[in-house]
């Protein structure tokens, strides 16, 4: 396999597991977050969102879709306050929640081996090419001067 057909390959495989991760994300939010904080029993173990808005869907897809060895480890240290709480979440959870919850998680985490895959071997290849004049590496920058 040359390195073009790699490298588009990787390119629309990172971009399938992209749109499959975020509609999963999407799915789960709509169905499995909303009836979670909507009860008053998991309303406070869904985790805190730290980057974005309904960051709790992660938390929630980490908890249905993380190792448990992982999660008791996690559950040990400081940030434990960051994560959902997963005995809860799966006591309130149907499977096909779950199931959901799982799929998205390991698709999210796909997706980010694929991207540091394909960044990786880019930077290899271009590394292993030199400058060759091509491409955006040998692009200067031409900063004019004071006029005299």
């Amino acid at each position: 396999m040359s390195y073009e057909d790699f490298a588009s390959f990787g390119f629309y495989t990172l971009i399938a597991l992209q749109l499959l991760s975020w509609a999963l994300y999407f799915l789960l939010g709509l169905t499995t977050v909303r009836k979670l904080r909507r009860n008053p029993a998991t309303r406070d173990a869904l985790g805190i969102p730290i980057f974005i808005t309904g960051g709790e869907t992660g938390n929630v897809a980490q908890a249905c879709g993380c190792p448990v060895f992982l999660l008791r480890i996690s559950a040990r240290g400081p940030l434990r306050v960051l994560d959902a709480d997963r005995e809860l979440v799966f006591r309130h959870t149907t499977r096909l929640d779950r199931a959901l919850g799982f799929c998205c998680f390991w698709s999210w985490f796909a997706a980010g081996v694929v991207t540091i895959t394909v960044c990786t071997v880019y930077a290899i290849h271009e590394r292993g090419s030199g400058q060759t004049g091509e491409g955006p590496s040998s692009v200067e920058l031409h900063v004019p001067g004071p006029s005299s």
